[in-house]
């Protein structure tokens, strides 16, 4: 039987992973495939890492049924910094004949480990389905301002990098034979420009249905602390996000960025606030801004279990609005492409980033004009015209 190979960086990337593996099944005429889903590269805390893979695994689980699922280390990627590895398929899939993988599914193509599974299997057909719900970001998206002079020393040494170090030039070619036979994006003309012409439409009602599948996952005592805590109440959401693990603030600044913001979006201090992190994000961090988010509003829940942590959000949120007639009304705060799932699949119009004023107060300085320019791509991203007639 054919093999396709599924490479998993999250939990909203798993279920647009699925959500394309959904759409192909249904539209495809090759018969029955086996599915290989690859977990890797999760830039998680190093301590919190096997409690993502677990959560990632029990979704896998609950979504399809896989070949096999497996979870790449980080020790084990560490031999792709030798190309050569790259092009072994028993690395990725223990026993597979690279003969019978047909299809690979990557997030990024142009990320060092994608490019390296992309080259372990050169006739399989690869194909890209984006970050967050379907969209493609560029390898400079985020990239930090340089001086002039960082410039020069930069180019200076990838001059003789390229000039003295075989390995370096090895994976200069490999970038540039990276790109994808096929993308498919629920927002492909938001973004980045996508590096090809072969760009089909993942649909939001596929996309919808993979999230519903996660409900069952919901446990059971954080809906019933929900529905005991909402009644009279409006609901504010805030969807934090890794800015502090990426370097780009410090944890201290990210916590009082979130405070601030919501001390000026005039919410109610007797608001039922939930506090959702990210994957991404280090528990100490989060355990800060719940105290700091106390200090303001009457009712704080975290979402901190093994499952309400990696769980997407909008298996929640669905959950309450299907059976919410006793709250007043939802505000969902968001910072990062977590605006998007919130606008087209649960049809909410989220609060988006945090404006000019608290990016250039608590952002480091290198990285605001990056930040000020992607927050406007979200906000346009959420209105933009294109979609409306992929929601429907």
């Amino acid at each position: 039987m054919p093999l396709r190979i599924v490479a998993c960086q999250g939990p909203i990337q798993l279920v647009t992973a699925v959500a394309v593996l959904r759409q192909r099944d249904r539209q495809s005429h090759d018969g029955y495939w086996d599915d290989c889903l690859i977990i890797l590269d999760l830039a998680a805390p190093a301590e919190q890492e096997a409690d993502f893979v677990a959560a990632l695994m029990t979704m896998a689980r609950a979504l399809r049924r896989w070949k096999s699922i497996t979870y790449a280390s980080k020790i084990q990627l560490s031999a792709v910094g030798n190309l050569q590895a790259s092009g072994n398929s028993q690395m990725w899939v223990e026993g597979a004949n690279p003969a019978d993988v047909k299809e690979v599914y990557v997030v990024r193509e142009w990320q060092t480990f994608n490019q390296a599974l992309l080259q372990a299997f050169p006739t399989a057909t690869r194909i890209c389905f984006g970050d967050s719900i379907g969209i493609y970001l560029a390898p400079t998206f985020m990239a930090a301002r340089r001086s002039f002079s960082r410039r020069i020393v930069s180019s200076v040494r990838k001059f003789f990098k390229k000039r003295f170090f075989r390995q370096s030039m090895e994976a200069s070619q490999l970038r540039e034979n990276a790109s994808a036979d096929c993308y498919y994006l629920t927002l492909p003309e938001a973004f980045d420009a996508v590096p090809s012409r072969n760009v089909k439409v993942t649909e939001i009602g596929m996309l919808k249905n993979v999230v519903q599948d996660l409900r069952l996952l919901l446990p059971k005592f954080l809906l019933i602390e929900l529905r005991q805590q909402m009644r009279g109440r409006r609901l504010v959401v805030l969807v934090g996000s890794n800015f502090s693990e990426q370097g780009i603030m410090s944890q201290d600044a990210e916590v009082a960025a979130y405070v601030e913001y919501l001390k000026i979006q005039s919410i109610g201090l007797d608001s039922l606030v939930i506090l959702k992190p990210h994957p991404r994000d280090r528990r100490d961090k989060v355990a800060k801004l719940e105290v700091a988010l106390g200090n303001i509003f009457q009712r704080v829940i975290t979402l901190t279990d093994a499952v309400g942590f990696y769980l997407p959000l909008e298996a929640l949120l669905l959950e309450i609005l299907s059976n919410d007639d006793e709250s007043l009304g939802m505000d969902i705060c968001t910072f990062s492409s977590a605006c998007l799932a919130a606008k087209y699949i649960l049809g909410i119009q989220p609060r988006i980033g945090f404006g000019s004023d608290l990016v250039k107060k608590y952002f480091n300085g290198r990285f605001v004009d990056a930040r000020l320019r992607h927050e406007r791509q979200l906000s346009k991203a959420c209105i933009h015209p294109l979609q409306m007639s992929n929601q429907s």
